[in-house]
């Protein structure tokens, strides 16, 4: 996977296997905190600055 940021062409690369993932915020969004279960695999994430598909 790669991202670029449009406003100064900026660039990072990182390979995503299967059984992990990705998660791309747009500002004003932002990952705030990341909590997983060993027990069960469940990845609980909390996101902060997130208006919704409407602002």
């Amino acid at each position: 996977m790669t991202a670029v940021d449009t406003v100064t062409g900026e660039e990072a690369t990182a390979q995503v296997r299967p059984g992990d993932y990705a998660l791309i915020c747009a500002e004003p969004c932002w990952l705030e905190h990341t909590q997983v279960d060993p027990e069960t695999g469940t990845v609980t994430i909390t996101l902060k600055g997130y208006r919704g598909r409407h602002g």
